[in-house]
C-alpha cells in the first residue's frame, strides 16, 4: 500500500505507521517528543536504532553483491549505505577525508 497516493497529512501518516510498531520500535516511539511526531523523525529514530554509524561502516566495507543483483543495483546499494554511514557520522563531504583516515587508523591497531 502506498500511503503517498492517498494524500494523507504527515500527522495521519505518522499515526497510521505508529500503529504498526511493536516491541523495541514501539518503545522507541515513546521516547519521541510531540514535536518529533512526524514520519521523518520516526524514520530517523528507527534507522538509528536498527543500525548505527559503525554498523553502516561494516556494511559498506563487507558488502558483496547478491547472485541476483546486477552491478548497477549493487553500486546503488553501496552508495545508499555509504550515504547513511556519513549521515550518521554527522560529516560533510569536506570532513569525509578525516572520517576515512580515522576509520583506517582505528582498523590499523
Amino acid at each position: 500500500m502506498n500511503i503517498k497516493n492517498y494524500y494523507w497529512s504527515d500527522e495521519n501518516k505518522f499515526i497510521a505507521l505508529s500503529n504498526l510498531l511493536t516491541g523495541d520500535t514501539m518503545k522507541l516511539l515513546q521516547t519521541l517528543s510531540e514535536l518529533q511526531w512526524t514520519c521523518q523523525h520516526l524514520k530517523e529514530a528507527i534507522l538509528k536504532h536498527l543500525c548505527t554509524e559503525d554498523c553502516y561502516d561494516e556494511k559498506v566495507r563487507h558488502a558483496i553483491p547478491l547472485q541476483s543483483e546486477n552491478t548497477d543495483a549493487f553500486i546503488s546499494k553501496i552508495k545508499m549505505m555509504f550515504d547513511r554511514w556519513t549521515e550518521l557520522a554527522g560529516v560533510t563531504k569536506g570532513e569525509l577525508r578525516d572520517l576515512v583516515i580515522r576509520d583506517q587508523l582505528y582498523r590499523s591497531f
